[in-house]
């Protein structure tokens, strides 16, 4: 790639990047080695809920959600930390994701979302008397799927696999790599940011 184009390719994901909401410096990376005919991350192995089979996972907590909720949600993230929950296939931690998370750390709405067994999400937006309830437009609400690769950053499903949480929606998108903890349950949404801990929001 010639001297011009390359930095018109990298001009012109940068700027995209400046919609795009909650996408960690990380998960550019890929796409700049791309745009400059270097090696990226391929993964064509995904599961997406909308066809997974997740329409019959049993009934989780969704917004809205009650100032006192919040709180006791995350009254949680002081608590001790359990094992790490290694997805055993990307349909198992797809489960395990279904739900609503806020971060322990939250300063905004896109510090809370929630993952539907339908393959769509929204983030939650925080309202005046404390409430949270989904948020809908282009930068708030879309689909999501889940991507696999092994450690030779080939397509994958099973033990071992390392998952890409991939959020679609009007005008944004990011894709994430989650850890799960499990007694209690906790969330690290991308493993290399060194981002805070998440806890799930329940009634």
């Amino acid at each position: 790639m010639g001297e011009g184009a390359a930095e018109s390719s990298v001009a012109s994901l940068l700027l995209g990047a400046a919609v795009m909401r909650k996408v960690s410096l990380l998960s550019l990376l890929p796409a700049l080695a791309l745009a400059c005919g270097g090696d990226t991350i391929t993964a064509s192995t995904s599961f997406d809920p909308t066809t997974g089979g997740l329409q019959g996972t049993p009934p989780v907590a969704l917004a809205p959600f009650s100032a006192a909720e919040v709180a006791g949600a995350l009254a949680t993230c002081a608590g001790p930390h359990g094992s790490v929950d290694e997805p055993t296939s990307a349909q198992d931690l797809a489960t395990k994701l279904v739900g609503a998370w806020i971060s322990c750390k939250a300063k905004s709405k896109y510090d809370a979302l929630e993952l539907r067994a339908d393959g769509t999400f929204a983030y939650l937006e925080r309202q005046a008397h404390g409430d949270l309830e989904a948020a809908t437009g282009a930068f708030d609400a879309g689909r999501w799927k889940l991507n696999g690769i092994d450690n030779q950053r080939q397509p994958a499903d099973g033990a071992g696999a390392i998952y890409y949480l991939d959020l679609y929606c009007g005008a944004c998108g990011a894709s994430e790599s989650p850890v799960l903890e499990k007694n209690p349950r906790r969330m690290v949404r991308h493993r290399w940011d060194g981002g805070p801990y998440w806890v799930p929001l329940t009634h």
